[in-house]
């Protein structure tokens, strides 16, 4: 709706409310005037907009996305609507690891997972009145592999496997992908609950008896390392002798 300005410019009437369901206009006169519309067919001009999401476990970090290989992708289209027209979206496509540009696209019919490795998804959309999207692209980087973490043991030995001093125990992880996430152990032993702890540096078991210790790793994708356990038998005290007349 418009109307004109005191110096003869037309202007857009301010306030307007647009339904485009009943599609009507609604504005608020405070003063007679004259307005006019100007009415015409209105064509769908502008494609769909594509975006991609996770549903499952995903980590962000130094502008990469690391994604668990069980999470899966999730394509969402819509077309906007532009001068109360819209077309609606008619498909959605995508590629992986296209080794051309001409590679072609499979349609999109729900959620799809990927395999381990740096993955290049491509993924474009379709209005009913054809409008084509411009291709979107994104590197995934997908993760499927649990840390690996090794238990290093620090004290002194004596025979048959015995320690006969204080043990430090040093839990070393390792993930080649998103990274380690946590280290979680617990002790079964003399002085210990069995209960996990979160590692966050070495620690020394000092007194004498049995100790189970357990230990795993999971990654910032959600990996977890299957766990591992070290037996470790403590013996500080000398043996005593004892003379016999």
């Amino acid at each position: 709706l418009y109307h004109y300005e005191p110096n003869g410019s037309l202007a857009r009437v301010p306030g307007q409310l647009r339904d485009t369901d009943r599609k009507e206009i609604s504005v608020e006169i405070s003063i007679l005037t004259s307005i006019f519309a100007i009415f015409g067919k209105s064509t769908d001009n502008t494609a769909p907009v594509t975006t991609l999401s996770v549903a499952g476990s995903e980590y962000n970090a130094a502008e990469k996305t690391y994604i668990n290989v069980r999470s899966s992708v999730v394509l969402s289209a819509y077309d906007p609507v532009v001068y109360a027209t819209s077309t609606g979206v008619a498909f959605t496509e995508f590629r992986i690891d296209p080794a051309t540009s001409t590679a072609p696209f499979q349609l999109y019919s729900g959620h799809f997972s990927l395999k381990e490795g740096i993955r290049l998804l491509e993924f474009r959309s379709q209005d009913n009145a054809g409008n084509l999207e411009v291709v979107k692209s994104s590197y995934m980087y997908m993760d499927g592999t649990a840390p690996i973490t090794e238990g290093l043991i620090s004290g002194t030995t004596g025979r048959n496997g015995w320690y006969i001093s204080p043990v430090v125990v040093t839990l070393i992880s390792t993930d080649n992908l998103s990274g380690v996430g946590k280290i979680g152990y617990r002790v079964e032993g003399p002085g210990y609950n069995n209960k996990e702890i979160i590692y966050t540096s070495s620690f020394t078991l000092n007194n004498e008896g049995l100790y189970t210790v357990r230990y795993y790793a999971v990654d910032n994708a959600g990996n977890v390392e299957s766990e591992k356990e070290t037996i470790l038998k403590l013996d500080m005290g000398a043996p005593l002798a004892m003379a016999v007349s």
